[in-house]
């Protein structure tokens, strides 16, 4: 390095401290995409608790028979559907065989148990594994 000119020696420095800002922005990116999805998947965990604890509140309806079973599945239904989070998210229920009970662009009973998506990807199956995993707590599919 010392028979190096001077010009070269500043190229030198100048490419450094660029590889040195590009590691650094690439750092802080990365770190602000995982702080943005951890904030999303806390949004999403609250929205579909409350809706659990929602439908769980017609179910108690239902045992001190404040409503009918009938009833109680009836406004729960009608709650979930009703349900959505930003432009176009919402909500939906399926039963242990993945049928479904509420989604917005399905009809009642379609079995999704077969569903792929275009690139082969069973979603439902994977969300009931989640589920059937941490039947309390739940979990997250990235999709």
């Amino acid at each position: 390095m010392r028979n190096w000119l001077t010009s070269t020696k500043l190229w030198a420095t100048l490419v450094l401290m660029w590889v040195g800002m590009l590691v650094l922005v690439g750092w802080t990116a990365y770190d602000k995409r995982t702080g943005l999805l951890e904030e999303r998947i806390a949004s999403l965990e609250y929205f579909v608790t409350s809706a659990r604890d929602m439908t769980a509140s017609f179910v108690e309806r239902d045992e001190r028979g404040e409503l009918t079973q009938a009833q109680a599945q009836a406004r729960a239904i009608e709650s979930l559907a009703s349900l959505s989070f930003g432009e176009d998210g919402y909500i939906f229920a399926t039963d242990s065989d993945i049928r479904i009970i509420v989604h917005p662009r399905r009809t009642l009973g379609d079995p999704m148990r077969d569903f792929q998506d275009p690139s082969g990807f069973y979603l439902y199956q994977a969300l009931k594994a989640t589920a059937d995993r941490n039947p309390q707590t739940g979990g997250v599919v990235a999709y």
